[in-house]
């Protein structure tokens, strides 16, 4: 769909000034996409991992210009407050993905993006690394804790939301950022030997529908109860798939030489207790040694 909707969006964003050698310009560009639309079409690129060599260039046009001084005149053209910080935080996951995936493309972020950029709030905040950074606020769950607490007792040595930031991406030769930003986290992770483990709950996932509503099972479908009159519990008897930004982090930790073990909420919610849990962790960590 990115390859065949590619030259309909160059044509869309055609300029008639062809004196530059170029068929786009800052301004016919924000004549047809704001920058959060632009944002959009880069992350989904980045996580289908399809990067048009037409297209990237455009999009990081229309998002960061054609030079240093740009910012203010992209907010004049585009009249807003720039990019939402979490949309930044999108474009780095996109930078680091060009670097590692298709660096051909030869596209940088301007180095000082981050501080470029404020919420669409108008308010300007610092991003410096900070605990109370806004960009990346870690959540450490109950079920991540009981699977860090029982990986604990078996032995395997580790510690919880390990947290790769900007600066430490320069050691693989990834600069992305004058600031230093943390925007990727591990939530278990032996960070000696680069194994790491995901909890995933249901927000890394998304149900296939196809089946579901097929004549011939009807039966498979979700449905959501209490549980002890006090949790809700969504449940899905059909097939499920990890989401995009799953699989992009995934993606790229295995450029920087992790190994990822996921573990699915809905296994370790059917574990029924410390003894069957230990087995199955044992299990997880005996695949990955494989």
């Amino acid at each position: 769909m990115i390859h065949t909707l590619t030259p309909y969006i160059l044509q869309m964003c055609s300029s008639t000034n062809a004196s530059k050698g170029v068929t786009y310009d800052e301004k016919s560009i924000s004549s047809k996409f704001n920058r959060q639309e632009l944002a959009n079409l880069a992350w989904s690129c980045s996580v289908l991992r399809k990067y048009p060599e037409d297209l990237i260039p455009l999009l990081y046009t229309g998002l960061m210009g054609e030079d240093e001084e740009s910012m203010d005149r992209l907010t004049r053209l585009y009249d807003d407050n720039g990019l939402q910080k979490k949309s930044i935080m999108s474009l780095l996951y996109v930078q680091m993905a060009l670097d590692l995936e298709a660096p051909h493309l030869n596209m940088k972020l301007p180095p000082k993006l981050l501080e470029s950029f404020s919420d669409q709030d108008s308010r300007h905040e610092s991003l410096e690394r900070s605990s109370e950074n806004e960009l990346m606020l870690l959540s450490t769950s109950k079920l991540q804790k009981s699977v860090s607490n029982v990986l604990e007792k078996i032995g395997f040595d580790h510690i919880q939301e390990h947290v790769l930031g900007a600066d430490d991406l320069q050691a693989y030769g990834i600069t992305l950022s004058s600031t230093a930003v943390n925007f990727l986290s591990i939530d278990i992770a032996d960070v000696e030997s680069k194994i790491g483990v995901e909890v995933d709950g249901p927000s890394h996932f998304i149900n296939i529908l196809d089946e579901a509503l097929g004549k011939t099972n009807k039966g498979k479908g979700s449905r959501v109860r209490t549980k002890s009159g006090k949790m809700w519990v969504f449940e899905w008897d059909g097939e499920r798939q990890v989401n995009g930004p799953t699989a992009l982090k995934d993606r790229l930790l295995a450029h920087l030489g992790w190994q990822i073990i996921h573990l699915p909420f809905w296994e370790w919610n059917n574990l029924n207790d410390e003894a069957s849990q230990s087995t199955y962790c044992k299990e997880l960590l005996n695949k990955a040694e494989e």
